[in-house]
């Protein structure tokens, strides 16, 4: 029996290691870990020209201790230093007892995208720049389910700014 007990422990370190989700703090530039709030640590970090004007942004997602995962949009300005353009709240979904709903970000020039599971349904939502409106606007929301796969673009979405935007909110 006592042979058995140190090999059930390691089986059950090694199952626990594999089935719960990483909190290893993603590595983000000192530029961008000065925007991180107190009680915050760095879930991922994508850099690209999310404002079309050939400079290098950051999308900072964040996760703390609390339920309430901000999301950060950091534009470059002429003086080559970031600045906090917009933060969301809610555009990341928390995480359940025992998942994390949010599967990925995705970005490219001017736009990003967010992307959760929620009941075997995947749903992504893509936000764009708005040069008139100078914000990110909902551009795309796009919800494959068991057998059906929807995209719903500008004529069947309200243009919602990524700022005010709640994931839930179904209007």
């Amino acid at each position: 029996m006592n042979m058995l007990r140190p090999t059930l422990w390691r089986v059950l370190a090694l199952c626990l290691a594999f089935s719960l989700p990483s909190q290893a703090e993603e590595s983000v530039p000192p530029e961008v870990a000065a925007f991180i709030p107190a009680g915050f640590q760095p879930l991922r970090y994508q850099a690209n020209d999310f404002n079309n004007d050939d400079r290098l942004d950051g999308l900072l997602m964040l996760h703390g201790k609390s339920k309430e995962r901000p999301v950060l949009l950091l534009l470059r300005g002429d003086d080559d230093k970031l600045t906090l353009a917009a933060r969301n709240d809610h555009a990341i979904l928390p995480k359940g007892w025992f998942s994390d709903p949010f599967d990925e970000v995705t970005v490219g020039t001017g736009w990003f995208s967010l992307s959760h599971s929620i009941n075997n349904q995947h749903i992504r939502q893509k936000f764009g720049w708005d040069s008139l409106q100078q914000t990110w606007l909902l551009q795309e929301l796009h919800v494959v389910a068991p057998g059906d796969i929807r995209t719903f673009g500008p004529k069947q979405i309200k243009p919602v700014r990524f700022a005010d935007f709640f994931p839930l909110v179904t209007e």
